[in-house]
Parts: C-alpha cells; sequence; structure tokens
C-alpha cells in the first residue's frame, strides 16, 4: 500500500468541524483552527503559527461548510522542508499545508512558555519506517512523513 498525505493510522481521532469558505482544503493539508472566526483553515506559511492544529481526512471544496479534522494520532502529511527523524514539526513557511522542522527560539523565558503552541507533532517516518525495528530517515520537501499530533509525541 503506498501512503498519501491524509491517511493516518488506526486509533486517530476525527472530528467534523466548521470549514471556512474562503478556500478549497486537500487531503492531508495541515489545518490551523482560526479561534477568531472559530472555523478550520488550511494552515498558512506564517512563521511561529499556533494552534489548535488538525490535518483534513479528506477534500472540501470552498462552499464546504464542514471539515473531517484528525486531531490525535498517527498521520501522513507532506513535508516542506527537510525533517530529522525525532524532531518536532511545525507548519511550513514555503508552502501552506505542509510542515517542516521545529526549531526552538527560546531566547527569552516569554518565547519558552509559548513554544509548545506551535508544535504541530512529532515526526515518526515514512511508511513502514520507525516501527519494529526498522529507523526512521529524514524526510525532505514533498516526502509524504509520518507525525503523530501533540506536543507528546
Amino acid at each position: 500500500m503506498t501512503v498519501v498525505a491524509g491517511d493516518y493510522l488506526p486509533g486517530a481521532k476525527i472530528i467534523v468541524a466548521p470549514k471556512g469558505t474562503s478556500a478549497a482544503i486537500a487531503k492531508g493539508d495541515l489545518l490551523q483552527g482560526d479561534t477568531t472566526n472559530h472555523v478550520w483553515v488550511t494552515c498558512p506559511t506564517t512563521i511561529n503559527s499556533v494552534g489548535p492544529f488538525g490535518v483534513a481526512a479528506e477534500a472540501q471544496a470552498t462552499a464546504d461548510a464542514f471539515v473531517k479534522v484528525i486531531i490525535e494520532g498517527s498521520v501522513y502529511v507532506t513535508a516542506d522542508m527537510t525533517v530529522r527523524s525525532g524532531h518536532y514539526v511545525v507548519n511550513g513557511v514555503v508552502t501552506a499545508g505542509r510542515v517542516g522542522e521545529y526549531i526552538s527560539d527560546v531566547s527569552t523565558a516569554a518565547l519558552a512558555g509559548i513554544n509548545a503552541t506551535k508544535i504541530v507533532g512529532l515526526y515518526e517516518g515514512h511508511e513502514n519506517e520507525g516501527t519494529l525495528g526498522s529507523a526512521a530517515t529524514q524526510a525532505v520537501v514533498t516526502d509524504i512523513m509520518r507525525i503523530r499530533l501533540g506536543t507528546t509525541g
């Protein structure tokens, strides 16, 4: 089986939630909860975006009012940059809806306190990696990679 972005492992938790109607959402897009408008949208390329985060379980048209959002578990997403195994991921800053490697910015106590709100999840590996004795390899731009959503990995 070849996985695609938006596929997920058994046990993932999915919610049906309001969707912003200004743009379509592709299956596998990293989503961000817009807490101002109370809808889910494709996560923009704004550096240091904060959650809540999820992943689109299926594609939605611009006019659709709801989206299925994977909010917990292991899910496949698209890499926006090189991500080394075992590292946290954040929203991508080149292509909306993708993920990149988290780089800490704990230069001040205030920044250290909000870092967890920027983390999307933990990189686990590509398909068939990172489990049962198979080591995870680094992901590069456009790779389909598996992450565990949340800050606890």
